[in-house]
């Protein structure tokens, strides 16, 4: 019964730290990924890093959701769906993530 719980909170974690990264507040990505950046490119670093933790908190917070959906009702179909969001939502979440660290960090996909 407590199986939702984990999802549940580390889904509402990750949300929260994507919400703060979207605001600007960057100190959360390691120092390494932070130190090559433009000042004038960190709002939209910290905008696009928000993006891919707060899509991988949400879809964590939903695995969760039908997870306790799951429980009640006994159908598998809860399960199936769940884990394809959180895996959809981790590799995009994720690819936005790397996207913009490549991007903002290392200056490809730079015009």
């Amino acid at each position: 019964m407590t199986a939702y719980v984990a999802p549940i909170v580390l889904g509402a974690m990750l949300s929260l730290l994507g919400i703060l990264n979207m605001t600007g507040n960057i100190r959360s990505v390691h120092l390494n990924q932070r130190i090559n950046i433009i000042p004038e490119d960190i709002d939209m670093f910290s905008k696009l890093i928000g993006i891919g933790t707060l899509t991988v908190g949400i879809s964590c917070i939903l695995f969760g959701i039908l997870e306790i959906l799951h429980d009640l009702f006994y159908y598998k179909i809860f399960i199936i769906v769940g884990i394809i969001i959180i895996s959809l939502g981790s590799i995009i979440g994720c690819g936005i993530c790397i996207y913009s660290i490549l991007k903002y960090n290392f200056g490809f996909f730079r015009k």
